[in-house]
């Protein structure tokens, strides 16, 4: 039989391993979006353009992208602890 402590750690590794799933992707999308509205493909000049007058939503891009891949990293470490 098993430990009821292991039990309530994998039941919160699951939670965990949702949360962080739904953060990853909605943070991902956003990011994915924004970019998507500053780059112009085949032209950099553009690009640097969009980029100097967007500032905020690059940098809020770049900081959603770390979030991202820290809620990545947390999520592996929840699956190994669950499975």
């Amino acid at each position: 039989m098993e430990n009821q402590d292991t039990i309530a750690s994998q039941f919160r590794a699951s939670r965990i391993v949702g949360y962080m799933f739904l953060l990853g992707m909605v943070t991902s999308v956003y990011a994915f979006v924004v970019r998507g509205s500053i780059f112009v493909r085949g032209n950099a000049a553009e690009t640097a353009r969009n980029i100097m007058g967007q500032e905020r939503e690059f940098r809020t891009a770049i900081a959603l992208d770390l979030v991202t891949a820290v809620s990545v990293l947390v999520l592996l470490w929840a699956l190994y602890v669950l499975l």
